[in-house]
């Protein structure tokens, strides 16, 4: 019995020592774990500013972004003004003072919800579609904010890389940092490509609707918001059927959105 009893105290001892050195040796891994996280930080965030630096040094002034036109397009107007033919792709330059609000409330609605409220990059709704895209087992939401959209307007091709998803980041925040969100949104609105050769909003709604942007209906502005998400497939010209349930869709986030800010939503009736 003595000698059990002299060997429990003897375990008891190096059993205590073993948690310790445990302990320490966790603790260790947690201090090394907090070291290379903070400095990974520190240098990301160094490579993230310097980015930012080099795009907003290539920024030219905003009247030379509001044209997104490959080389060569050609417009043609009568002495009124009036566009009558074009050769290349249809354009025309707006500013987001001047089109239909519910055009405006219809892209925001579709494409960034938090437009007005983020820095550029809307880190929760990259997190939300991520999350819905992984749920539906495909890309059914697109997680770039508008700023990031147009910044791939002014910069990139349509190459979907994750390389090209990291340069939008910097890009986006020099936007953010040199432009007002509504110069943002002004490039934006005349660089998208909208199907059937119209380059940017204004060119679409005469293509479409036979008018200028700033008189678009509610509905009309839903379907040139629709289009966004395929727009040579959803053209009205190429498939109506589709392009009236992009519409729709466009037209429901609209709704959506205003009721979440708790305005009318009357103003989506066709």
């Amino acid at each position: 019995m003595a000698r059990t009893g002299r060997r429990r105290l003897k375990a008891q001892p190096r059993a205590g020592l073993l948690r310790r050195a445990l302990r320490g040796a966790f603790g260790g891994l947690l201090r090394l774990g907090w070291w290379i996280g903070l400095r990974t930080a520190v240098l990301a965030a160094v490579a993230l500013a310097v980015a930012t630096g080099y795009y907003v040094y290539r920024l030219p002034p905003l009247e030379a972004l509001l044209d997104g036109r490959e080389g060569g397009s050609v417009t043609l107007a009568d002495a009124s003004g009036e566009v009558f033919a074009w050769r290349g792709e249809q354009h025309g330059v707006t500013r987001a003072e001047d089109v239909s609000p519910h055009l405006v409330d219809a892209i925001v609605a579709t494409e960034d919800r938090r437009f007005y409220w983020h820095f550029g990059v809307d880190v929760r709704g990259t997190a939300r579609a991520a999350l819905v895209n992984l749920r539906a087992g495909e890309t059914v939401q697109g997680g770039s904010s508008l700023s990031q959209q147009a910044a791939k307007l002014v910069w990139f091709d349509n190459t979907r890389t994750l390389e090209r998803k990291l340069k939008e980041i910097p890009a986006a925040l020099a936007l953010e940092w040199k432009f007002s969100k509504s110069d943002i949104l002004s490039i934006y609105l005349n660089r998208a490509y909208l199907g059937a050769g119209a380059t940017g909003f204004e060119a679409a709604s005469r293509r479409y609707f036979g008018k200028g942007a700033a008189t678009l209906t509610p509905a009309e502005a839903a379907m040139l918001a629709g289009l966004l998400r395929a727009p040579s497939r959803y053209a009205p010209t190429n498939d109506l059927a589709g392009g009236v349930g992009q519409r729709d869709r466009a037209a429901f986030a609209t709704v959506e959105q205003r009721f979440e800010r708790r305005q009318p939503v009357d103003v989506v009736a066709g």
